[in-house]
């Protein structure tokens, strides 16, 4: 009996463990997740999606030159696109000098991954936001940058956030897009889409390149 009672507990235990996921609405279950709730959180901080791009523009923030080499700062450091509502929530159509250019984060990661390859909990980064993410807003599916609230909004009005949409399309509330210019993510970090927390922060706490003298849209 003793033994069965660990079985049936060990069962509940790992269930548990595994079954993590926003309650937000949304169409598709990320592949492994250690947030809950809407908007989803882990320790305390709300939850994002990532994924890594290459890309060599001045991007919608107008950094450095058209292209830029892979080594300029926009383009080798923890830079990112955001999405729509998080780029620029008033005007989130808008895809040159946004509202939110240079605005930085902390970004930690959960253990988990919406289709990626999770990557060990607890490793952290500061990004940069340069460029904007678009992809779904407006759209049948909203993807992964077509959210209809901010983060900001989603976390100040929980109620709301529940609606479907107003997360994308694996119930996060934020998507951060990471530049890959130089490998710093893939080989650097040897993220593949990691699941993060995300807390606004102020930029000196990460390592960044002369935003005034480089970049053509003022900084948030």
């Amino acid at each position: 009996m003793p033994s069965c009672i660990f079985t049936v507990s060990l069962i509940f235990c790992l269930t548990s463990l595994t079954s993590a996921e926003s309650s937000c609405q949304h169409t598709e279950s990320p592949k492994e997740s250690k947030c809950e709730g809407c908007p989803p959180m882990f320790n305390g901080k709300p939850c994002a999606s990532t994924t890594w791009y290459n890309d060599l523009t001045k991007g919608a923030c107008g950094c450095g030159n058209e292209p830029n080499p892979p080594d300029f700062w926009t383009k080798s450091k923890y830079t990112a696109a955001g999405n729509a509502m998080m780029i620029d929530p008033g005007n989130p159509t808008n895809s040159w000098c946004v509202s939110n250019c240079g605005l930085c984060f902390e970004l930690c990661t959960t253990g988990g991954t919406h289709n990626g390859e999770p990557a060990s909990p607890g490793e952290c980064i500061v990004v940069q936001l340069e460029n904007r993410c678009g992809d779904g807003y407006g759209e049948a599916s909203n993807y992964l940058c077509g959210q209809n609230m901010s983060p900001w909004d989603c976390v100040a009005d929980p109620g709301t956030c529940q609606g479907m949409k107003n997360t994308n399309m694996y119930g996060y509330p934020a998507h951060f897009d990471l530049q890959n210019a130089a490998l710093q993510i893939t080989d650097g970090l040897g993220w593949h889409n990691p699941e993060v927390t995300w807390e606004q922060v102020d930029c000196s706490q990460g390592d960044f390149g002369d935003w005034d003298a480089d970049c053509y849209c003022p900084h948030a």
